[in-house]
């Protein structure tokens, strides 16, 4: 999410248990003192492998204006050991067995120029990145990434989105802006396998053809049910948001939910899956673009198991204005 939008849809994230970040030590035990790994960057994300080795995501400043993401390894025993530069990263690394990460690239082969919807119901022509997407396998300290397995080409507006957990269940999914104008969100997944040091995902299914389809969340639970967030349509009248389960285990795909019809834009979403399909989907709504004193309210909605529908959305926090960085 943009950091011009409010922070409240982030503060659910400790109720809807996304973090897979929590180091595994006793409770209550302490924390240990700083170390520093590095200056002059900031922190994107942090993720842990089974053995409580830990890789600290980081962006600095790189040549020529770009941004350089730095991963940086921290032992069990908390000292430092391991730093590499890379380029076409995608946030954040995955658990995948003891001491395994898996890593989503996106590695940027050119511009394209799009015409796309502008949500005022006309469109608008805009260059794009073309990408490769696809997996390494590697690990925390001392940082390391194996060979890229290709997975697609795409034209993003935004990152792809990657999920998965310990038990090798894994999914990633896209948004794909094809030379006709276009918009489709996409999806390859891969079930748990004891061969955790190679790791291939299944061909890309269409998960959404419509003009105006928009990916927003993607989530797997360790049974390897995953659901897939996304809306359709571009404007107040034909906007809608669904939520479609996959379970990675099979390739069966289910028959989409439609969670909220018209009204205004979804500037973000964020899902959680737990024991038996159990999951919970969470959303912000304002149409900033149209009239920035609008409120900014944010709903949820749940399941109970992966063989029920999702029950009605609750509005969470109906919000005031939205929150704009200055300038």
């Amino acid at each position: 999410m943009s950091p011009s939008h409010p922070v409240r849809l982030a503060r659910l994230a400790p109720l809807l248990a996304l973090s897979a970040l929590a180091v595994p030590a006793a409770a209550g035990a302490a924390f240990s003192g700083p170390v520093e790994l590095d200056t002059g960057v900031g922190v994107a994300g942090l993720t842990v492998d089974g053995e409580g080795g830990r890789v600290v995501v980081a962006r600095g400043a790189g040549k020529g204006g770009t941004v350089d993401t730095r991963l940086l390894g921290i032992t069990a025993a908390g000292r430092p050991e391991g730093r590499r530069t890379i380029a076409g990263l995608l946030p954040d690394p995955l658990p995948l067995g003891k001491d395994t990460l898996l890593y989503g690239r996106s590695t940027v082969l050119g511009t394209v120029r799009r015409t796309v919807p502008d949500g005022k119901g006309g469109t608008k022509t805009i260059s794009l990145p073309q990408v490769r997407l696809g997996v390494s396998v590697g690990s925390a300290p001392p940082v390391s990434l194996g060979k890229a397995h290709n997975q697609a080409t795409a034209v993003l507006d935004e990152p792809a989105r990657i999920s998965g957990t310990t038990s090798g269940n894994l999914a990633m999914a896209w948004s794909d802006i094809g030379s006709d104008g276009v918009v489709r969100v996409y999806a390859s997944w891969r079930k748990a396998t004891s061969k955790a040091g190679s790791v291939r995902l299944s061909a890309p299914k269409l998960i959404s053809g419509s003009r105006s389809s928009r990916l927003l969340a993607l989530a797997t639970g360790q049974g390897g049910d995953t659901v897939l967030v996304y809306q359709r349509g571009a404007s107040e009248s034909t906007r809608r948001l669904f939520v479609r389960s996959l379970d990675v285990r099979t390739g069966k795909l289910g028959t989409p939910q439609t969670l909220r019809r018209g009204g205004p834009g979804f500037p973000g979403a964020t899902a959680s899956v737990g024991r038996g399909g159990r999951a919970v989907v969470a959303w912000g709504e304002q149409d900033a673009a149209a009239d920035r004193t609008k409120p900014y309210v944010v709903r949820a909605t749940t399941r109970d198991d992966d063989g029920h529908r999702f029950a009605t959305p609750k509005a969470l926090d109906r919000g005031g204005a939205t929150v704009r960085a200055p300038g």
